[in-house]
């Protein structure tokens, strides 16, 4: 069993291996429409599909299913740069890539130089359902068990990535070396360590819980996501064990496993011991992609020797510590031919062998445990598991006429560092007058380094001309001898790196939020679009955000208070805006509380303070034209808090700025003051808590004033119960979110309905502000026939709660804005007068209209809310027309204002028109009006055409009582409003 958060750190969703099977075959059915057609058995080459996206549940899903499909899956960092990934992609001979539109710009650059063919990452609805033909592929077993079922890629010794290549008989000899716990891991899906724990979990039986790869990982949101799983083994890099050791709860949590399992990289040995003193049981993993596990530092109770490795007794018979050179003391580690989960041979000595190039020593007293030392091709590991290769580095720098040797350190460490030994000829020179002169090699060799490889400047150790250092015959230096001997200044550079004295700089406001944003694009290449985006979602990783907090430690002024800003900090706060505040409070001696009071303070405030109303308005639709427009509105009000919105997203973050995109399409300028009222929250309206996590749910509930609720597929092909689950299901569970408010008012309903509900009322006619008179009276589509639904059950509400506000807004025909004339190009009538430049024509539709600009029809909404108390005695019935007072005739009014708005077509009769339409291109690609033709026929007739139509008024007396903005509607025939929204419209047809 697999288990996934959803949108949260503890909305833990469960997945059966029953479960897993289901989607695996429903993904081979995904996977074939896409173009990756089974491998005949008979195959010579296996074809790689390479997987570039974030970690999950559908990524495990997508490996099975191309494993069964007969495919090599290639597990590809979303990290990389082109160069590395293009270099990838050449050596594993990968030609198709399931990625997402995230990483389009960086296989775009790829594709300018090689073939790449691009097709969508699987995602949760492509295979979560349970009808799909259980898939069987003919293969041969002995074949199959040595063809690769898997690439994963690490660093080599070039610097570049290098594949990796894992049998199907590797893999499950590696998988069956399990710890047979409940675990709980960290890791993304890329690094062999999750891909091969992943797999063990199936083997052990065992359940393995993910963390949500889509939010920052925080010392708290780790320490929920555990609380909520409570695994028995906890699957880490030291980066994560040092993070959580920093707090006490941390270290309780921590101490509270059975095993913490840290791979990737050496545990800095202070930290190690401080942990198990506290009762941590850590344990060192060792092993290669290559090889699978070989050893671990699991002991009895009461053996504190938690860095010293043991072979596990599968791998005893085929590891050989090999010491590099007698007297050494350092031995490599090598895996011989009959290891079962050994992938690779790199050496004929022994035969059939795979030397890893890492070394060890062993224990002074006790045989048979290994201390991981260093790797013999020099490259060393940084605290955060990234592999730093020195050499490039060291060889720039030694180029320089003033430097005789240049050695890069940084074991264990978050940074890398140098120590350079003058050359005789700068043997007079101090040492402050010789960084100087050397900095701009370090520089050099930094432009062409990884961003985690960069040296910092403080980082840079002079050392004497005369300095004696351990060499070989070559001349050349000893790496590990060399750390040892100059321990001191190494552990000393880096002490000062970590508590600078703090810059002169004192920014705060907007200004040090400019300064923030420019540091974030120049140190860490991270593109923040404005100051309340999420870090996180922004690119900013663990790295850069280390990065940054050395910088902000060393440039501003912080008011003596450095050494209490966290290396997290960055994740802590989330965004710019915070981080400038949480800056500015230390910078004032404000921010020296612990944070879990400063939390308990601000909520106190916060719940006895709020001594006026204000509104906290919930808004659906958001992302949609009415709804941006509403949104803009209200978060402009002084009386509005705050405006929730829900979003059909896969996190939060991405639901904001799927919101944020969604204002910016329209050109709707909302500040930075007003956005930061907005609370966007990925949520799904059929579900009883709207795909909110618990604590989101009480927050709203206990504050929320006001619904409104405009979210609806505008779908005129699918049946009415096609609208139960998300939308109708949506309705009954926002009235109760209103009921469920803990105050003798309930926060109030409108619901966004739309005319098409009273749309077959009888001709001649008028439809009152009220319900409808019959079901007969709806208009003969799925979509109206939901809304009369809808209509309903809000009415039903307002009846039989009498302290609820419940009501129905129904609204006409909108169309572009009055500021730069928006209309969505997919609506019917926009598609209606894209005909004249698809088919020359446009029909001379004997009807009257009552158009309404969007952004007034917003302006109406909004009044009608209540936020003017203007219809607070309204009877309980009472339902408001959103449309335009004002009606036009299409045939004698609005082609003629299109014509003198420069659109040139001929007018037809509608059934010529239709027939001109019906004989036109049928891809609506191509040719997207093609789309009105089901709707035309199914209103007038495939064959009799549009008789005379007989008016329907709608009535909109209470409406303009209650709503001012209706007496200020603008002409709608006007000019230069047609010109906007035609210009407007074009633009979009012409693709601009």
């Amino acid at each position: 069993m697999f288990g996934a958060p959803k949108q949260s750190t503890v909305d833990f969703e469960e997945h059966s291996a029953h479960a897993m099977d289901k989607y695996i075959d429903a993904a081979v059915v995904k996977l074939q429409e896409l173009g990756l057609p089974p491998v005949e058995s008979s195959a010579r080459k296996t074809p790689v599909v390479g997987m570039l996206a974030h970690s999950g549940i559908p990524y495990v899903v997508t490996i099975v299913a191309l494993n069964r499909l007969g495919y090599t899956s290639f597990l590809v960092s979303p990290r990389l740069a082109s160069p590395a990934l293009k270099a990838l992609l050449d050596l594993a001979d990968c030609h198709t890539l399931l990625t997402t539109e995230a990483f389009h710009r960086v296989i775009g650059e790829v594709q300018k130089e090689r073939d790449v063919v691009v097709k969508p990452m699987l995602i949760r609805e492509d295979y979560d359902f349970q009808d799909a033909p259980v898939f069987q592929r003919q293969y041969d077993q002995e074949a199959e068990a040595k063809k690769v079922a898997v690439i994963i890629h690490s660093s080599g010794s070039t610097g570049l990535p290098k594949p990796i290549y894992l049998t199907n008989q590797s893999c499950i000899a590696a998988f069956a070396i399990h710890m047979d716990m409940r675990g709980f891991i960290a890791a993304p899906m890329f690094h062999s360590n999750c891909f091969y724990e992943t797999f063990r979990a199936i083997y052990s039986r065992k359940p393995l819980y993910y963390c949500n790869f889509a939010i920052p990982l925080t010392r708290q949101n780790l320490i929920d996501m555990v609380d909520a799983v409570k695994p028995e083994i906890f699957h880490v890099v030291p980066y994560t064990v040092k993070l959580l050791a920093e707090s006490d709860a941390g270290i309780d949590m921590l101490a509270k496993m059975k095993i913490v399992l840290f791979s990737g990289s050496a545990c800095p040995e202070e930290l190690g011991r401080r942990l198990v003193e506290r009762g941590v049981n850590l344990v060192a993993n060792y092993g290669a992609t290559e090889t699978g596990r070989v050893m671990n530092s699991a002991r009895p109770k009461g053996d504190n020797d938690w860095d010293y490795l043991r072979l596990l007794p599968s791998a005893v018979p085929y590891i050989m510590m090999d010491e590099i050179a007698p007297g050494s003391g350092l031995y490599e580690c090598v895996a011989l031919d009959g290891l079962k989960s050994k992938s690779t041979v790199n050496t004929d000595d022994p035969p059939g062998a795979f030397r890893t190039r890492d070394l060890f020593t062993p224990h002074p007293t006790r045989s048979g445990l290994w201390k991981y030392a260093s790797r013999m091709d020099d490259r060393f590991t940084l605290i955060n598991g990234e592999k730093v290769l020195p050499l490039p580095l060291e060889g720039r720098i030694r180029q320089e006429e003033l430097v005789r040797e240049a050695c890069v350190f940084g074991e264990r460490h978050s940074f890398p560092g140098v120590l350079i030994v003058k050359a005789d000829c700068a043997a007079n020179m101090s040492d402050d007058a010789y960084l100087d002169s050397v900095w701009t090699a370090v520089e050099a060799a930094n432009n062409n380094a990884e961003t985690f490889s960069r040296i910092p400047r403080d980082l840079v150790i002079i050392l004497p001309a005369d300095t004696r250092y351990p060499q070989t015959d070559k001349g050349t230096f000893i790496r590990m001898q060399m750390y040892e001997q100059f321990k001191e200044e190494i552990e000393s550079a880096y002490r000062g790196f970590e508590t600078v004295e703090g810059g002169q700089l004192v920014l705060e406001g907007e200004a040090l939020e400019q300064y923030l944003i420019q540091k974030l694009r120049e140190h860490t290449g991270g593109e923040v679009p404005f100051a309340e985006a999420d870090l996180f979602a922004s690119g900013i990783d663990s790295l850069q955000c280390m990065q940054m907090w050395h910088l902000l430690k060393r440039e501003l002024d912080l008011g003596g208070h450095q050494d209490e800003l966290s290396q997290n900090v960055l994740y802590e706060t989330g965004n710019v805006r915070q981080l400038a505040a949480h800056l500015t409070g230390l910078r004032k001696g404000e921010g020296n509380e612990k944070t879990d009071d400063v939390a308990v303070m601000e909520e106190l405030i916060s719940k006895y303070s709020n001594l006026q109303r204000k509104d906290v308005v919930l808004l659906t639709g958001a992302t949609g034209a009415l709804g941006a427009h509403i949104l803009a509105q209200l978060v402009a009000r002084p009386n509005v808090s705050a405006v929730w919105t829900t979003v059909r997203a896969s996190n939060d973050n991405a639901a904001l700025l799927r919101v944020r995109k969604s204002l910016d399409t329209r050109e709707l300028k909302v500040s930075n003051e007003h956005f930061s009222k907005v609370v966007a929250v990925s949520s799904d309206l059929g579900r009883s808590d709207l795909g909110l996590t618990p604590s989101k749910l009480t927050e709203l509930s206990n504050n929320l004033t006001c619904v409104i609720h405009g979210a609806w597929a505008v779908n005129f092909n699918i049946p009415v119960q096609s609208f139960e689950d998300q939308h109708i299901k949506g309705v009954h569970n926002l009235i109760q979110l209103c009921l469920s408010k803990k105050s003798v008012q309930p926060a109030r309903f409108y619901f966004c309905s739309s005319v098409s509900s009273a749309g077959g009322s009888p001709r001649p006619g008028t439809v009152a502000e009220g319900p409808v008179i019959s079901p007969k009276h709806v208009q003969g589509t799925g979509y109206a026939r939901s809304k009369y639904v809808a209509e309903n059950i809000t009415l039903n509400a307002a009846r039989g709660c009498p302290n609820l506000t419940s009501r129905v807004l129904r609204v006409g025909q909108l169309i572009g804005d009055t500021q730069v004339g928006e209309w969505n190009t997919t609506e019917g009538i926009p598609l209606m007068i894209q005909t004249a430049q698809t088919i020359g024509a446009l029909p001379a539709l004997d009807e009257e209209m009552t158009w309404l600009p969007v952004d007034v029809a917003a302006t109406v909404i909004i009044e009608l809310a209540e936020f003017t108390n203007a219809q607070t005695t309204a009877p309980v019935d009472r339902v408001f027309h959103v449309l335009n007072p004002t009606r036009f005739h299409w045939a004698r009014d609005m082609l003629p204002a299109l014509a003198s708005a420069g659109l040139e077509f001929e007018t037809l009769p509608t059934e010529q028109w239709m027939e001109r339409l019906r004989s036109s291109d049928r891809d609506p690609v191509k040719n997207p009006p093609i789309k009105l033709l089901n709707w035309f026929e199914s209103k007038y007739g495939s064959k009799e055409g549009a008789a005379k139509t007989e008016v329907l008024i709608y009535s909109t007396e209470e409406t303009i009582r209650a709503s001012p903005a209706l007496d200020a509607v603008p002409d709608i025939l006007d000019k230069e409003y047609v010109s906007r929204f035609v210009g407007r419209l074009r633009g979009h047809w012409d693709g601009k």
